[in-house]
Parts: structure tokens; sequence; C-alpha cells
């Protein structure tokens, strides 16, 4: 148990942030939920406190926004914490034609998925090297490995946190500091409905539920294993991506995945 230590998971108000909240209170962590509904993280902190007797501080904080990585940090501060474990898993996808897409909503995405990631990674880090150890989770997706059309923003936005990913885990093994990177494939939660995405029978039926994906994520960690892939399906599809050429990938992804560059989404 982990009486002691605090975990600092960001996106904590649905999808894999929430089950990253069961299931690390559940192993005796306190927890900093982050994310923008205040709400439902209250009533996710006060439900997880009663039945695991453990802490819980809630952030209102929206990621999206540039700076956000600053202030948290700093109310971590004025409350003299230092997350023992990051678990950085806000990020959002935006699928359809690239050029049909909204510019502001493109650029969000992007400042959520790359900038306040990378951010908060290195502001965290930088206490936690002080201290002499921690451990860092960051969230990538198999999109990372794939060009997708349709996702073509998004897919390069995780290759962005899947390569500095590991690399950061090379720079920062000797401070004390472990940096594994988890690249979930396609996961029961509320990120097709706001990527705007159809999901068909045939994609359904490949989806994980988000507990699996979590419990591999964080059985991956406990392992210092550098990238954690969870799904057989999803492990033969990175093992494609490094044998067939890039060309062949995105014209078959584009056809799976139904995009019509003409008209939109199909």
């Amino acid at each position: 148990m982990h009486t002691q230590a605090w975990a600092l998971i960001t996106g904590a108000s649905s999808g894999l942030g929430v089950e990253f909240a069961h299931q690390l209170a559940a192993q005796g962590y306190n927890l900093l939920l982050v994310a923008r509904r205040e709400a439902v993280m209250q009533q996710l902190a006060r439900q997880l406190e009663r039945r695991h007797g453990i802490r819980c501080h809630t952030f209102a904080q929206d990621l999206s926004q540039p700076g956000a990585d600053i202030r948290l940090v700093g109310e971590l501060d004025l409350l003299a914490l230092v997350p023992d474990l990051l678990i950085n898993n806000a990020g959002v996808g935006c699928f359809g034609p690239f050029i049909a897409q909204d510019h502001e909503r493109i650029q969000a995405m992007l400042q959520l998925n790359m900038h306040t990631l990378t951010g908060l990674t290195q502001l965290v880090a930088q206490r936690m090297q002080a201290r002499g150890s921690g451990s860092i989770l960051l969230i990538s997706s198999i999109a990372a490995f794939l060009p997708l059309p349709g996702y073509a923003a998004y897919g390069a936005s995780k290759a962005f946190v899947l390569q500095w990913g590991v690399a950061l885990r090379e720079e920062l093994k000797d401070c004390g500091i472990h940096v594994s990177v988890l690249a979930p494939g396609m996961t029961r939660t509320a990120f097709f409905d706001i990527a705007r995405q159809p999901i068909t029978p045939f994609w359904n039926h490949f989806m994980l539920p988000a507990a699996n994906v979590v419990a591999a994520g964080l059985h991956g960690l406990r392992q210092s294993r550098a990238i954690i892939v969870p799904g057989w399906y999803n492990r033969i599809l990175t093992c494609c991506s490094q044998l067939l050429p890039r060309g062949v990938l995105a014209w078959v992804a584009k056809r799976l995945l139904q995009v019509n560059t003409d008209s939109g989404v199909s």
C-alpha cells in the first residue's frame, strides 16, 4: 500500500482518468485530480475517500489553455505537494478531413496533447529530481505508430508523446525518475464521441475496456517497461507499422477509417 504517496492524474473527470483514479485509490494512493469539470471530480473524490480512506485534492483547470501547467504546479507548490506519480492522461482527438476541421479545435488539441503535457511533465519532473524519486506515465496511442488519415494531427501529436517520452526516460533514469509510455488502442471511453468518429460494429469488436487498459499501464509501469501496448491485436498493429511502407499503411488506414476527403466523413 502507498498510504503516504500522491498520484497526480490529468483528465480525471472521465474515461481513463477516472479509471486510473479508482485503481490507484484501491492501491492506497492519495490523489490529485485535474480536469475542467470540478463538480464531477469532487463527486469522484468523495466516493474514493469514503471507499478507500485516502485523501484527494481537485483542481479545476482547462489544460488546453496556454499557461495551465504553470498555474497547476503553482497550486501544488502552495500545498507543498510533489507527486510521487504523474499520470499525464489528458488528451483529445479530432476526426475527419484535416482541411475541413475547425481551426481553433485543432489548436486546442495540440496545446493539450503536446504543449501542456510537455510543460507539466517538466515542472513536475524538476520537483521529483529535487526530491530524488518519482514515476511518470505518459499516455500516447497506437496512432503514434501509424499514419492515420482522418486523425492526421492527432496521430502526429501522439507520435510526439511516444518519441519524446522514450527519450525522456533515458534522460531521467539516473535522476531516480522512471518514465513509461502507455499506447492504448481503441478503448471504451467517450473519446470517439468527442472526436466525432462514428464507431462501426467492426471497430467495436476491437475495443478494450478502460479498466484493462489502465491495469496494463500500471503493471507495465511497475515492470519499468519503456512502451506499453495493451491488447494482442494492438501489438500486431505496432509490429506491422515497422514492416510495411508508410504509404501503404496510410492507404489502408484511410479505407478502414472511411475518410472521405471530398465531402467529409462518410
